[in-house]
């Protein structure tokens, strides 16, 4: 009994040591496989994007193979994560003809991305379609409206970084193709003085997150998608203001007027019966002629 009792104390004695020394082992285990599964840094250096987890709100860190950026853009997969979401890559700027991921406004060359690595991109982003339409009220497409597009905005100031201008084709369609990329929040303003418009304005410069190209937001649109598709054009209905627009005036046609009879000076355009004449007319003269010399 007595041998008993003292292999049960050494027992308990020999597992109060190694118990926590199993543990630490473990442990230190479990962090050198954490190491192994994510990346040395997050984002990485050619991560472009940061995408929020629609169940968690919590961001992660996106790799995309056409390296466009953004916040919460379409297109490439979570990298790594979580990270805080103002610490992730959303923006891509250029300098000295590379590109690098970079922290600011999403974008690409928005005022106020820095690069957050020295590590350059493969490539540069391809710029994205941008559709607008303007219409009447019957749904028809209304030609030659100007339409402002304000795009790249960069916050908190909602500073715009560039500004063109388009105007409508005969279907009341515009297309930017080579401005706009994935990222880029854009405002647009139509403009004309012979009609009013609704919306007046699509996108605001106090909420540049309202309309952010390669974004497939219930509210966003015109804007192409990394897949090729695009969203339903940015629509603007025109109503024209009375008296406003001048119909074209109707030119009367102008009255018929009498032809000139054709005259011309060459010998093959006179008739026979009017030569013959002349030629009788001319021998009849010189006949007289002689007479009256005899």
């Amino acid at each position: 009994m007595k041998r008993a009792k003292i292999i049960g104390l050494l027992s308990l004695f020999l597992l109060a040591i190694l118990l926590p020394v199993l543990v630490t082992s473990v442990q230190q285990q479990q962090q050198v496989q954490q190491k192994a599964a994510a990346p040395a840094t997050c984002p990485a250096a050619t991560d472009t994007k940061t995408n929020a987890d629609p169940v968690t709100g919590l961001c992660y860190s996106n790799s995309d193979p056409l390296f466009n950026p953004g916040l919460n853009t379409t297109g490439g997969s979570r990298s790594c994560g979580p990270i805080v979401c103002s610490q992730g890559n959303v923006c891509v700027v250029k300098i000295n003809n590379q590109c690098f991921a970079g922290k600011g406004p999403s974008g690409f060359n928005t005022p106020g991305c820095t690069p957050s690595t020295t590590t350059p991109l493969p490539s540069c982003p391809t710029p994205m379609r941008l559709t607008m339409q303007v219409v009447d009220p019957q749904g028809k497409g209304i030609s030659n409206i100007s339409l402002q597009v304000k795009y790249a905005d960069a916050p908190p100031s909602a500073q715009p970084g560039q500004t063109t201008s388009i105007t409508t084709d005969t279907t009341g369609t515009a297309l930017i193709t080579s401005l706009l990329y994935s990222g880029d929040h854009f405002v647009i303003t139509p403009n004309d003085p012979a009609y009013t418009f609704n919306p007046p304005q699509i996108g605001s410069n106090a909420n540049i997150g309202g309309m952010e190209m390669n974004t497939n937001f219930s509210t966003t649109c015109g804007t192409q998608l990394e897949n090729g598709t695009s969203m339903p054009p940015c629509k603007f209905t025109a109503t024209a203001i009375p008296g406003k627009i001048t119909s074209t005036p109707t030119i009367p046609p102008l009255p018929p007027t009498t032809q000139p009879a054709f005259v011309t000076n060459n010998p093959a355009y006179y008739s026979p019966s009017i030569s013959g004449f002349l030629i009788a007319f001319a021998i009849l003269g010189i006949g007289a002629l002689i007479a009256a010399i005899l």
